[in-house]
C-alpha cells in the first residue's frame, strides 16, 4: 500500500525557519550549500554553523532570534542547497508550524 502525500503545500510563510530548535548539516549538506554560496567549505563552517549540543557534530548558527541564519524575509537564501533536515520537512517531523493540526 502506498504511503500518502502528507507534504503540504508551502505558502511560503517562512514559519518553518522559525522555528527553535537545531538544523544538523552533514559533509553533504555543506558542501552543497558552500558550492551554492560560491563559498569554501571551512568558510561555510567557520561562517555558518556551530558545534551541536551533542558534541558530535555540527548545525546552522543560529540567526536573528529563532529564526534559521539563512531565512531572508520569508524566503530561504540557499533553497536550493538547504541541508537535508529542511528538505525533509515536514514529511519526518510529524507537524508543520504553518498548518493547525
Amino acid at each position: 500500500m502506498a504511503m500518502p502525500d502528507i507534504s503540504p503545500e508551502c505558502r511560503q510563510c517562512g514559519e518553518c525557519c522559525r522555528w527553535s530548535g537545531f538544523v544538523y548539516v552533514d559533509e553533504g549538506d555543506i558542501h552543497q550549500a558552500a558550492l551554492f554560496l560560491r563559498a569554501s567549505e571551512e568558510d561555510f563552517i567557520r561562517d555558518f554553523t556551530v558545534l551541536a549540543p551533542n558534541r558530535n557534530q555540527l548545525c546552522l548558527a543560529p540567526g536573528k532570534g529563532d529564526d534559521c541564519v539563512f531565512l531572508e524575509g520569508n524566503r530561504c537564501r540557499i533553497y536550493p542547497a538547504r541541508p537535508a533536515q529542511c528538505r525533509d520537512f515536514p514529511a519526518r517531523w510529524g507537524c508543520c508550524p504553518c498548518r493547525p493540526a
